[in-house]
């Protein structure tokens, strides 16, 4: 969502659009800070605690991680796969 913020507020046509790891970075920590916790997990079997309270070193590598996704222009489909059980 702040990506897309971002680029919608972009002007690109004066100065070239540029992720910075910095930025990503601070968006990975702050959209981590609003997850809920106590959830169940994904199929990547991975809990939401464990990204909350990761460290910094895991904000990076997400970041990076992120933006090779935007570089290469692919995303892998394990990522877009999700579970939805109605209760």
């Amino acid at each position: 969502m702040l990506f897309y913020d971002r680029l919608a507020n972009h002007n690109a046509c004066t100065v070239p659009f540029v992720i910075t790891i910095q930025n990503t970075i601070h968006d990975v920590l702050e959209c981590a800070r609003k997850q809920k916790t106590g959830k169940a997990v994904g199929l990547d079997g991975i809990a939401m605690e464990a990204i909350v309270n990761g460290c910094l070193k895991l904000a990076v590598h997400l970041s990076i991680l992120f933006n090779l996704f935007l570089v290469v222009q692919y995303l892998p489909s394990s990522f877009m796969q999700s579970v939805i059980i109605p209760l």
